[in-house]
């Protein structure tokens, strides 16, 4: 295989990693062994705590990190070098002392000679205020320095990498915030729905995965949220972008509450509350949708249970009996007049009416 083969397969496994946390030992077991290395290893630290939080690697074992987070990361002197790098910049021995000094050091000396490792190359993928992830390869000492070859192969790798890796922070935080929102709104029993300021669907509890699926109010495209009512559309986008910049502590007061009006009449609370960035996931914004309690949402449940209709089927029948055209439900709902049509003979069937009027 190719260098440039290479390459990109360290770059497929680092995203196929994002994805998946159980990868990355594969994708960092591909990056040591282009860079005739024997260990590779991806450590994140947190900066408020001094206290590293995770270790990926290829080469180490459970006890092994665990040993050099209790003890030997407080001995390392590299730690000290490495807080001074932007992320990007490649750092190596050279940078942090000669052979003699590496003697004295007892994570040289201790750690790293048990383990049979001596020399290293390294790049941070991120530094800032919050943590800082480092991206270590170690060597032998029989494969010694590293070499311009490797150095270089390093720094081309190293911003693909930290894309990757800012995908696998991304994907985990909002996995737990998910976790964490499915498993409150669930429980109340709340029409609620999880944006991003542009109405991005993140998440929805099962009461709002129904109220979507339903369509009456709301409509679901390409994993955007958008009302029904075309004239309710530019305020919609107003209260969550609104709504994600207080967020995003860009803004002071959340946009006021919007109600939405269906063509039967019925009428949905929609109450946005801005949910800021925490260790569980990034700003987002938070939907919670009250319907007034009518009639016609009596009957739609009615419908639904007595002659067995789908969510569909229920808001074309109710649509229809308010006096709505099927060009116009079939724009509503934007589905094909075909689409519409097929859903009015299933509808007809279930009913046993003979014609539209029925």
């Amino acid at each position: 295989m190719g260098l440039h083969d290479r390459t990109a397969e360290i770059v497929s496994l680092g995203y196929r990693a994002a994805a998946d946390p159980a990868l990355w030992p594969h994708a960092l077991r591909a990056l040591a062994a282009s860079l005739n290395s024997k260990v590779a290893l991806i450590g994140t630290v947190d900066l408020k705590t001094r206290a590293t939080t995770s270790i990926h690697s290829h080469g180490w074992t459970e006890n092994e990190r665990a040993a050099y987070r209790n003890r030997f990361f407080d001995l390392n002197p590299r730690v000290r070098l490495s807080q001074r790098m932007q992320p990007g910049e490649i750092f190596f021995d050279a940078a942090v002392g000669d052979d003699r000094s590496f003697e004295r050091s007892a994570y040289y000396g201790e750690f790293l000679h048990q383990r049979e490792s001596r020399y290293f190359l390294a790049t941070n993928l991120v530094n800032d205020a919050r943590e800082r992830i480092n991206l270590t390869i170690h060597r032998t000492r029989g494969q010694g320095h590293a070499q311009p070859r490797d150095i270089a192969l390093l720094r081309t790798l190293a911003p693909h990498l930290a894309a990757a890796f800012d995908l696998h922070r991304y994907l985990r935080m909002l996995e737990a915030r998910n976790a964490m929102f499915e498993e409150a709104a669930d429980e109340a029993g709340e029409a609620v729905l999880l944006l991003d300021g542009s109405a991005r669907l993140l998440h929805a509890s099962r009461a709002g995965t129904a109220l979507l699926d339903e369509g009456t109010f709301l409509l679901t495209g390409s994993g955007f949220v958008e009302p029904v009512a075309r004239t309710a559309r530019a305020a919609f986008l107003k209260l969550c972008a609104g709504t994600q910049r207080v967020a995003d502590g860009e803004g002071a007061d959340v946009p006021p509450k919007l109600t939405l009006t269906s063509a039967t009449g019925a009428r949905l609370t929609v109450r946005a509350r801005p949910l800021r960035a925490t260790e569980r996931g990034p700003p987002a914004v938070l939907l919670i949708l009250t319907p007034e309690k009518k009639n016609a949402l009596r009957g739609a449940d009615e419908l639904t249970s007595l002659f067995g209709l789908s969510p569909s089927e229920t808001a074309l029948a109710l649509s229809l009996a308010r006096g709505m055209s099927l060009k116009t439900f079939a724009e509503a709902r934007r589905v094909s007049i075909n689409t519409a049509r097929s859903q009015l003979a299933a509808l007809r069937n279930k009913l046993g009416a003979h014609s539209q009027a029925d």
